[in-house]
């Protein structure tokens, strides 16, 4: 909010360049309160650790898509499997290391305009007008990123269509298969633990034998 005062307005009623100065100011501070308001509306539509687009940007954007103008739509749903686990165990540092990560090679593969974080460790991609082919290698490339460098860390569902399109449903879709390959990660991780266990008992009673614990 700001003010202009002007004193004895009767005494300056015939200068011109008066008017015109004002005028000027007055235009000048307009468009640098539309600026800052628009400055504002877009800060509010971005996630501030990740600067990917958030969860109010999402919601509209997912809600406001029109299936009458697309050829086909592509979703991504990728979620850090234990990031609170990880968080106590690893440190926060280790677990926004994660989140960036998993934001980088999102936005790397589908491009910033269409990555949402939608929570502290849940993201979405919406990729409008892909080709199904195209879709996968993208969606492929990703899954490979992410169990090259941690692997059963991070869970991925992907659904690609290009007929009777609805947006929110694929995205439930694809969520629920991102589920089933966590739970398929968990598994992995179970069955390692179980073949390693021999091993550990193994040892265990070979110190025992050796008389280590007496």
């Amino acid at each position: 909010i700001g003010f202009i005062c002007i004193d004895n307005p009767t005494k300056h009623s015939d200068d011109i360049a008066l008017v015109y100065s004002l005028t000027s100011l007055l235009s000048v501070l307009k468009t640098l309160t539309q600026n800052s308001a628009e400055k504002e509306l877009i800060a509010s539509d971005y996630d501030a650790q990740t600067n990917l687009l958030n969860r109010t940007r999402y919601w509209r954007d997912v809600t406001s898509m029109r299936p009458d103008a697309l050829s086909s739509l592509g979703v991504i749903f990728a979620d850090v499997n234990g990031l609170n686990k990880l968080n106590k165990e690893l440190g926060t540092e280790y677990g926004d290391g994660i989140i960036n990560f998993v934001a980088n090679n999102l936005r790397e593969i589908f491009g910033g305009d269409s990555v949402y974080r939608i929570s502290g460790d849940e993201f979405v991609s919406l990729s409008k007008n892909i080709t199904n082919e195209e879709f996968n290698k993208l969606a492929e490339h990703l899954r490979n990123n992410f169990e090259f460098t941690h692997p059963s860390t991070i869970s991925v569902g992907s659904t690609w269509s290009d007929s009777g399109i609805n947006a929110l449903k694929m995205v439930d879709h694809a969520e629920s298969l991102m589920h089933m390959d966590k739970q398929s990660h968990y598994r992995k991780q179970e069955d390692a633990g179980n073949r390693e266990r021999p091993r550990v008992l193994q040892n265990l009673q070979k110190s025992i034998n050796d008389g280590m614990f007496k």
